[in-house]
């Protein structure tokens, strides 16, 4: 989750974050090789595509959330195995996916994306700051809606970029 403190406090202040980050996530893309992009493992076993497909489908959950589903629906896991928690859902993912090309990886991020941002413009600057709990049924928690749309957009594209740079990075001062 991002923090509280520089939260963007509307529509537009998000959506320009969002694009900030997404813009840097995939410059970085752009500079791998092709050997890079298909062949590099970090310690875990994840590929590039692993990364690309774990953002696409948790953008699809909080996207799912916004139009008042749940997030377990958006990654298309059963509320159960939703609820063992983070790690156990981004196995599950990952030996769901496991078979996709870079390519699909990185359309199936295009897709998710796209309908992320259309979700955000039916919202108004208010329901950003709403808690989650009033747009997921299933959701516990009063964090604002905008923490969660940050969390699995710019945020998460970040992390996984500092993931990735030092998978790079790891895999350079082995050579």
């Amino acid at each position: 989750m991002s923090d509280s403190s520089s939260l963007p406090a509307t529509k537009a202040a998000l959506l320009s974050r969002i694009q900030q980050s997404w813009d840097k996530f995939h410059a970085y893309l752009r500079t791998l090789t092709d050997e890079q992009r298909t062949q590099m493992r970090d310690a875990n076993g994840w590929a590039v595509k692993d990364f690309i497909i774990h953002l696409s489908t948790w953008e699809r959950g909080v996207t799912s959330a916004m139009r008042k589903h749940t997030y377990a629906e958006g990654l298309e896991v059963e509320q159960p195995e939703f609820d063992q928690g983070v790690e156990h859902i981004n196995t599950l993912l990952q030996q769901r996916y496991h078979h996709l090309t870079l390519d699909d990886a990185l359309e199936m991020l295009r897709q998710s994306h796209e309908y992320l941002i259309a979700a955000i413009h039916a919202l108004s600057d208010e329901d950003l700051m709403r808690p989650i709990r009033e747009f997921d049924p299933t959701a516990t928690r009063d964090i604002q809606l905008v923490r969660y749309i940050g969390g699995d957009s710019y945020a998460h594209y970040d992390e996984h970029l500092g993931w990735l740079t030092e998978m790079m990075a790891s895999q350079n001062a082995k050579s």
